[in-house]
């Protein structure tokens, strides 16, 4: 385990920053209260630790389903809109790892919680999809975030399904962007989608949705995903099987989804771990290049109560 001491929380914003090898997580939601600390896990005297950073700048206010992505070009850490009890609102915040400044960089996006994004380092920009509008209807929009405003993005064919707190992730080598479960909030009685769609065209002008076939995972929202750049494959944990009306059935399964043959997969290698996080929701998740490995950080254990956590896994570790 790191050394230090970060208090238990859910809905973080997390990030990796391959410069200096260390992760940067903000905010989120602990003992059901909204957050605004931030975070560095590096490595200091051969010992992982999490400390505290002193920020410049006014950090994004307290927030949870907030979109989060990394912006390794320009090394920020992006969150987007969210909710803190009341309607989401459409400003995008960012944190510069280099000179450890908060700033509110664009009023321009769309007002969504529970939404999805991934960085598109090909083209350098960041790619959102769904979530939940302020009438409180689910979209099935995509935008696009260039570093200073927003685009409502234009695609050939029907889209995916409108979804929330789905995930999203870019595969670099493909150039494809990807969106798989989630559940529709005019659906009470929805227990998650398995479904994945990948967006092609990137860069081209003509982009395109298709819902893929091939293997899949047991339906479920509040998942959580991340690259693992030296395999080429997407790691995703947890998330949730319950119906919204049902009560938290937290998961603690893994699964991985290759983008070489578009299809998912239990465990990685097709092995499943033989030691695993407790059961868990809204967990942090991002690559770590400290240890060559995807890396947990935190969650719900019961979304229905005060149950966050405060622990730090390595998966795929050599």
């Amino acid at each position: 385990m790191p050394m230090g001491t970060i208090t238990a929380r859910g809905q973080v914003a997390l990030g990796s920053d391959a410069t200096t090898n260390s992760i940067f997580l903000f905010g989120g939601v602990s003992a059901s209260n909204y957050v605004t600390d931030t975070w560095k896990l590096s490595m200091v005297a051969n010992q992982l630790t999490w400390t505290q950073v002193l920020v410049t700048g006014a950090p994004p206010p307290g927030r949870g389903s907030q979109a989060v992505a990394f912006d390794s070009a320009r090394r920020k850490l992006l969150v987007h809109s969210g909710a803190n009890g009341s309607m989401p609102e459409n400003t995008t915040w960012a944190f510069d790892v280099a000179t450890t400044t908060w700033s509110a960089i664009s009023t321009s996006g769309p007002a969504r919680s529970a939404a999805a994004m991934a960085f598109d380092s090909t083209r350098n920009v960041t790619l959102l999809f769904g979530g939940r509008a302020p009438d409180t209807s689910d979209s099935d929009q995509t935008w696009e975030f260039n570093g200073t405003s927003w685009t409502l993005v234009t695609t050939q064919g029907p889209p995916p399904p409108a979804r929330e707190a789905h995930v999203a992730f870019y595969d670099p080598v493909g150039n494809v962007f990807y969106v798989s479960g989630g559940y529709q909030a005019s659906d009470s009685t929805a227990t998650g989608r398995s479904d994945t769609w990948a967006l092609t065209g990137l860069g081209t002008g003509t982009l395109r949705w298709q819902q893929l076939g091939g293997a899949s995972y047991p339906g479920r929202w509040a998942a959580s995903i991340a690259y693992d750049a030296d395999r080429r494959v997407f790691v995703m944990f947890g998330g949730n099987s319950a119906s919204r009306t049902a009560g938290g059935v937290q998961l603690s399964d893994t699964w991985v989804f290759d983008p070489a043959t578009q299809a998912w997969r239990a465990g990685l290698n097709a092995q499943v771990p033989l030691l695993s996080p407790m059961p868990r929701a809204y967990v942090g998740l991002t690559w770590s290049p400290i240890h060559r490995a995807v890396l947990l950080f935190g969650g719900y254990r019961n979304i229905s109560s005060t149950t966050e956590d405060n622990e730090t896994w390595a998966y795929g570790w050599p």
